[in-house]
């Protein structure tokens, strides 16, 4: 799971996954099971970790609550002392997001109104603190394994993203492109058997290309993986990962 993002960037990235959701996102993250909660827990790897009596290994920490049909309806991030930075509450009606409100360090951030829906095409209202509201438009389209997406604030366009899914409906491909600046990022993820990613690659507006390779360690009943590890591009360690998972 990525960290929540805030302000204008959270609202992108908010919209894209809370569009539809009719081909961007698998329910309950993609996991087996009808999940309830899933704590996943980052820590320093133990081979990289200072030899210091009461080092603090823990990293960050991410909680997702999904509802019975799978969808996120409340996410957090907290840092390297369990406090809580970035928080979001979500409504859902079907799968479709009708509401979001998103807080950083306690304080609202931004509130997400749905006001129409027309087809493929969600009008959203955007309510900053103070009451200064924008206006938000996604349009979605999907093609066989190909879901795109165009995000417009106050009428201009601002974000396209192309997801080209797997055959069971899990991005293989991701195209990022800032329509003002005209600069595209790509994520491209490989999976094992599971469905689990095991090495992502991440290309920003540059041309630097970011490398990650996922290592599965133990897995609950459901199938679901319950500990990892993740090594950057050179198979150096990054981080361990703990996940705790509730069931419906």
């Amino acid at each position: 799971m990525k960290r929540i993002q805030i302000l204008t960037l959270f609202i992108s990235a908010f919209l894209v996954s809370c569009g539809g959701r009719k081909y961007q996102e698998q329910p309950f993250g993609g996991m087996k099971g009808r999940v309830q909660m899933v704590t996943e827990i980052h820590y320093v790897p133990e081979a990289v970790r200072p030899k210091v009596e009461g080092y603090n290994s823990l990293w960050y920490t991410n909680v997702s609550v999904y509802d019975p049909i799978g969808n996120e309806i409340s996410s957090a991030y907290m840092d390297d002392m369990n406090v809580v930075q970035q928080e979001a509450e979500s409504q859902f009606e079907g799968r479709v997001c009708v509401k979001s409100v998103q807080k950083d360090r306690g304080a609202l951030a931004s509130t997400l109104v749905l006001v129409s829906r027309d087809g493929n095409v969600l009008e959203y209202e955007s309510i900053q603190p103070g009451g200064k509201t924008e206006k938000l438009s996604l349009r979605e389209a999907s093609k066989r394994r190909k879901y795109t997406s165009e995000l417009s604030r106050d009428g201009v366009p601002k974000t396209r993203t192309v997801m080209k899914l797997d055959r069971d409906g899990y991005p293989v491909d991701i195209f990022i492109t800032d329509l003002e600046s005209g600069t595209t990022e790509h994520e491209s993820n490989l999976y094992d058997g599971n469905h689990n990613i095991i090495e992502k690659h991440n290309l920003d507006q540059f041309g630097n290309e970011q490398v990650l390779y996922f290592s599965y360690l133990e897995y609950d009943s459901y199938g679901n993986w319950t500990r990892a590890a993740t090594y950057d591009g050179s198979r150096k360690p990054k981080e361990d990962i703990v996940r705790e998972i509730k069931y419906w």
